[in-house]
């Protein structure tokens, strides 16, 4: 099991021993800085993200929630039913294709009313793999439906999306808005540079900016290739085992 810091722990160190702020005046903008470097680390923390879903009210724009990285499904729901909308055709198989032959929305109101039996079900997930919904049909073209802006975390509801219904979101997490606590050991002193890294830019400091963040950007590279590199079991293995400087000392 991997061995994991309290990020609270990380930041109230870096106030007292690096900065001098004793009364920890700077500490939600370390911590808020030290969030902002996790996002960035966790894309290569291991070969699966955190997924949840989210089921919204329709509105022409709609905004994502703040740990939102990039939708892995989408559906309408209607009442107890939800329709699954397919971006991704290639990867549904010869089984599970797009609707043909008939439009969109006629199959979408005949799934509602009973006179359509979809051929499949395709469960939305939850955190750890909790299967919270199951959604009907065999993929929709969502053209028209919605489209979803990756730089403002939005999605820009469609003149074909039905009315009195609701969005139900699939998505890829980055796993810190619902509370950032507890981070791998072995990113301490990533995090670490990068919060003073962060800290010397809004003091306008270029010499101490400059030199956290070249060791910011050795330690994310260093860490990026253990984890990238090597496998799982090695890295939880060589963190565990093996005596490494830490921000108390030598363990």
């Amino acid at each position: 099991m991997r061995s994991l810091t309290p990020i609270h722990d990380i930041a109230e160190s870096v106030c007292v021993n690096n900065i001098g702020d004793s009364t920890k005046k700077y500490m939600v903008f370390v911590l808020e800085s030290m969030a902002d470097c996790y996002r960035e680390m966790h894309l290569f923390m291991s070969d699966s993200f955190s997924v949840r879903t989210e089921v919204m009210p329709v509105g022409r724009v709609i905004d994502m929630p703040a740990d939102f990285i990039e939708p892995t499904k989408v559906g309408i729901k209607i009442g107890d039913c939800i329709l699954v909308l397919w971006r991704d055709y290639g990867s549904l198989g010869k089984q599970n294709h797009p609707v043909y032959g008939v439009s969109d929305l006629e199959y979408m109101q005949g799934v509602i009313n009973g006179s359509i039996i979809p051929d499949s079900v395709i469960p939305f997930y939850n955190y750890n793999g909790t299967n919270i919904l199951d959604g009907f049909t065999t993929g929709i073209n969502p053209a028209g439906f919605y489209e979803f802006n990756r730089s403002t975390g939005t999605i820009s509801v469609g003149s074909l999306w039905p009315s009195d219904s609701e969005i139900i979101v699939e998505y890829k997490s980055d796993g810190v808005s619902d509370g950032l606590s507890l981070v791998p050991t072995e990113w301490i002193t990533a995090l670490k540079e990068y919060a003073l890294w962060k800290y010397w830019t809004r003091f306008r400091d270029r010499i101490q900016a400059r030199t956290h963040k070249d060791e910011y950007l050795t330690q994310y590279y260093m860490v990026k290739d253990m984890y990238v590199n090597q496998p799982v079991d090695y890295q939880v293995r060589v963190f565990q085992n093996t005596p490494r400087q830490t921000i108390n000392g030598l363990i």
